[in-house]
């Protein structure tokens, strides 16, 4: 997660925020905080550029809803590795 720091300016910004509003919504004791920093590594590695740290929130938030996290696996591709046929293999 330190190179995603160094290559996205809000990525510490919006995780903060993130863990700060699971804090304000009696959330965070259901999550490890290094699982929030994961989800939000996703949202910079996987989603559009993200020109702010609103626009990192919330896109952090739509991802908490709208991913089907009973059925899939949120696979974070940190370098690249792993192509899209590794990554349906499962």
């Amino acid at each position: 997660m330190f190179s995603v720091s160094q290559q996205f300016s809000y990525y510490q910004l919006v995780a903060r925020l993130f863990k700060r509003w699971l804090s304000a919504q009696l959330l965070l004791e259901h999550f490890d905080p290094v699982n929030a920093d994961l989800i939000c590594c996703y949202v910079f590695l996987h989603m559009n550029p993200v020109k702010s740290i609103l626009t990192g929130f919330c896109r952090t938030l739509r991802l908490l809803r709208d991913f089907d996290w009973v059925n899939e696996p949120l696979i974070i591709n940190f370098n690249q590795e792993l192509t899209s046929n590794r990554i349906i293999k499962r």
